[in-house]
């Protein structure tokens, strides 16, 4: 074992063996605290990231995290697993048995051939679709029902998803002919070793087994029933409560404006669309091609099929323009619209033959001379192509970069390098490129990337990517809570120096400037889309009354804007609003470039709001994406966070002056809009942060050294928060602060042994918890936003006073 220890990394399975004996060892004969253990198993897991052992040293890991009640560690071991091995059959198998039934997060990965000739490699050939993996044997129960009821969900939502057939039987036509002989298009896909593959008892287990994967990749996997009930076609239920069913798939399915978008993103639209590169010689073919390229949002309304056929017609265009012009100095651009028709070719007809014509393609394109960013396109193309064959989705980011320009590589290659590793479930390094992308100002990001900025800023998406859709019974709770604090912003705010300016047509033909018009006031923007349909047309009006309401009553203007320029349109429409309301309309409607920079999809459906700061800069929006698996719909928990963000945006104000020292000030800004005082009629009882409120005026009151105020604004924030949980028994780390604030408190009056208690209270709340709240409380309660904020200021008001 010790001379396996210094092995090579090519060896890292055998040495990590070794290791686990030597170390238990070592740790045994120096009668190690659980502690030392812990920073042990730490530095096992470090030595072992990225070597062929790393899935072992995380399921060991897993085992001894838990053996040593250490939970965090267990939980960020298992985010590790999912991260970097959703897909592998091993880690699937031990997640599961682990779980003992419990819902699953995994990927659906491998590579198999299908009976007309295919190989497809799954996730990567079908990201940015929809399917369903039915696993069958010709002996299972009740299969002819099992059948029948797809094929009628099939009818129901046609071209919806895909099945694709895995029969266990290895039968030679993996079983293409009897799916026919019911009428079934699935694709019928071979299973090398049937029942006895790791594929079968990573994900299926038993037979008939429908297990449905997203748009990226993710399958929610659930202990299969013991047997199936059948109560007629359409009620034959896989899974157990909380699973996925046939009948919930309604529910379950993502919306085709949604899956269009991930669609364009993996493809590399950005990459070519709505860019004026310099064609050269080429420049009369090259507008031609580029008309194919279609920009968001239209993008995402394209149907699959006329999406297809917009990439098979550039892909001749440019095949043809690379003939006439073969050498000519701009025939570059030309071959990078090539390449993404090519990978839009292979995603949309599932056929990877188009992959390996767009990797030819990039390497002719990579052996010209190109200028600065021109060879982006050619090496995203490489990089998925790596990526498909098992490449390491962190190397070939970095790589990409680095062979781009490193440091000085071009946004479009850090957009690149983001969607790789979204597209590999790589979160980690996906967020470190999403936050060096969000860093650049907005005034210089070229506007082909926009769609790329507006798909990283919205909150449904950093909500949905890098997990499974929850089964037919829907979103659990905790779910439910994620996604309305989602949509609220809190958590993940915009940029706090974010400016937009746009001008708005009148309906008397004169214009208006936002946030200008605002006059230095909070303002709040609704953007909707007008729509020809009775029915879409009330829903929609309804919700935009609904929202301006939520506005005003709130003491903050409100605008409605209109993305057309049909004045007559808008005009009748405009009838239905709220009295009051000023009322604009977006010159160019859904072409205006404003449309692309916010990432305002689906208006038609459910208004976008947005809202202003008082200085003008963007607080917070959100785009109109829905999700079937909330009855409620996305109305509702905008709603709650068009009132969330006017509260917290009149908040920020007061902790902002607390930060500057300026406590005078700070006491009467906290005060100002403090609950149950009249204030100006914002509040009527409270909002969720009454309590940091009372304990920002505390620390106002300790920076002027009025001591008896601070302990009563302490006080008055401690129970404040233990009557937001419902609860005096609190695991909160901003409750800690508030008992080490009152200790300061209790030091500056002398009261040292009183300090002293609320020390060790607040060494007993050592384990935060989530920052929502219990079961027993209000859903999406936005509590903690203000945590680290008011410890900051703690610590140098503690400097200041000497370090107590």
């Amino acid at each position: 074992c010790s001379q396996f220890r210094d092995a090579p990394d090519e060896y890292a399975e055998t040495r990590f063996d070794a290791d686990m004996i030597l170390s238990e060892k070592e740790l045994a004969d120096a009668d190690a605290t659980v502690a030392e253990r812990t920073e042990a198993l730490n530095e096992m897991l470090a030595r072992y990231r990225g070597t062929a052992a790393e899935w072992k040293s995380l399921l060991v890991g897993s085992l001894i995290a838990t053996k040593l009640l250490d939970f965090d560690l267990e939980k960020e071991i298992s985010d590790t697993m999912l991260e970097r091995f959703a897909g592998d059959y091993k880690v699937i198998e031990f997640r599961r048995k682990k779980n003992m039934g419990g819902q699953i997060d995994a990927v659906f990965s491998g590579s198999y051939k299908s009976q007309d000739g295919r190989t497809l490699v799954f996730p990567f050939d079908r990201m940015g679709h929809q399917y369903v993996l039915d696993f069958w044997s010709e002996t299972a129960p009740n299969l002819e029902e099992h059948f029948a009821a797809i094929k009628e969900l099939q009818a129901k939502y046609p071209g919806r998803f895909k099945v694709y057939s895995f029969n266990v039987d290895e039968l030679p036509d993996a079983g293409e002919e009897k799916l026919r002989k019911m009428g079934l298009d699935w694709t019928a896909m071979h299973l090398p070793g049937g029942k006895g593959s790791l594929t079968f008892r990573a994900y299926a287990r038993a037979t008939p087994n429908a297990v449905f994967v997203n748009g990226q990749g993710h399958v929610l996997l659930v202990a299969p029933p013991k047997s199936v009930n059948t109560h007629g076609v359409g009620e034959i239920r896989q899974g157990v409560l909380g699973g996925w069913n046939l009948p919930g798939i309604a529910k379950t399915m993502d919306d085709e404006r949604y899956l269009a978008q991930l669609r364009s993103l993996f493809i590399g639209d950005f990459l070519v669309a709505g860019r004026q590169d310099d064609g050269g010689p080429t420049g009369q073919d090259l507008r031609t091609i580029q008309s194919c390229f279609t920009e968001a949002p239209f993008r995402y309304r394209l149907s699959q099929k006329d999406a297809l056929a917009n990439y098979r017609r550039a892909e001749k265009l440019c095949s043809a323009a690379i003939k006439k012009h073969a050498k000519a100095e701009g025939v570059w651009a030309v071959r990078n619209r090539r390449i993404i028709a090519l990978i839009g070719m292979a995603s949309l007809a599932a056929e990877p033959k188009y992959l390996a014509d767009a990797v030819q393609e990039a390497e002719r394109v990579l052996g010209m001379e190109l200028p600065e960013g021109a060879d982006v396109a050619a090496r995203f193309c490489l990089a998925k192509s790596e990526l498909r064959s098992g490449g390491d989705p962190e190397t070939l980011a970095r790589d990409l970069i680095e062979k781009t320009g490193g440091e000085k590589a071009p946004l479009s290659a850090l957009a690149a390098a983001a969607v790789i590793t979204l597209e590999a479930n790589g979160r980690t390094a996906h967020n470190e490129y999403r936050r060096r992308l969000l860093e650049v100002k907005d005034a210089d990001v070229e506007p082909a990337l926009w769609s790329v900025y507006a798909f990283l800023r919205d909150k449904h998406h950093r909500y949905r990517n890098f997990w499974a859709t929850p089964g037919g019974y829907s979103f659990g709770r905790p779910q439910k809570y994620k996604f309305r604090d989602t949509v609220g912003g809190l958590e993940m705010p915009e940029d706090r120096a974010r400016r937009i300016r746009c001008e708005m047509t009148k309906l008397d033909g004169g214009k208006f400037m936002l946030p200008e018009a605002a006059g230095g006031k909070m303002h709040g923007v609704l953007f909707v889309e007008p729509t020809a349909d009775a029915s879409s047309h009330s829903n929609l009006i309804r919700s935009v009354n609904s929202f301006v309401k939520i506005f005003t009553n709130r003491g903050v203007q409100a605008s409605i804007v209109f993305l057309s320029d049909d004045t007559n349109s808008v005009g009748a429409l405009a009838k239905d609003l709220n009295d009051g309301v000023q009322v604009g309309m977006l010159p160019g409607g859904l072409g205006n470039p404003l449309v692309r920079e916010l990432g305002i999809l689906s208006a038609d459906r459910v208004p976008n709001p947005l809202l202003f700061r008082p200085d003008g800069t963007v607080a917070w929006t959100i785009s109109g994406l829905d999700y079937r698996h909330f009855y409620s719909g996305p109305g509702y928990a905008i709603s709650l966070a068009i009132e969330t963000n006017i509260q917290k945006v009149r908040s920020d104000v007061a902790f902002e002056t607390l930060a500057r020292g300026d406590y005078d000030s700070a006491l009467k800004q906290f005060s100002e809009y403090m609950p149950g005082d009249g204030g100006r009629g914002q509040i009527s009882k409270r909002d969720w942060w009454t309590s940091d409120r009372h304990q920002g005026m505390a620390l106002a009151y300790i920076g002027l050294r009025d001591w008896d105020r601070a302990l009563t604004a302490i006080d008055a924030a401690l129970e404040q928060r233990k009557a937001d949980f419902k609860s005096a028994i609190c695991k909160c780390h901003g409750l800690v602060e508030m008992y080490l604030t009152k200790a300061m408190i209790l030091d500056g009056l002398d009261r040292g042994r009183e300090a002293k208690i609320e020390r060790t209270k607040a060494a007993q709340e050592s384990l935060p918890h989530s920052k929502l709240p219990p079961g027993g409380a209000r859903q999406g309660v936005p509590i903690g936003v203000y945590y680290d904020h008011l410890k900051q200021v703690r610590l140098e008001l503690a400097g200041a006073e000497g370090g107590k």
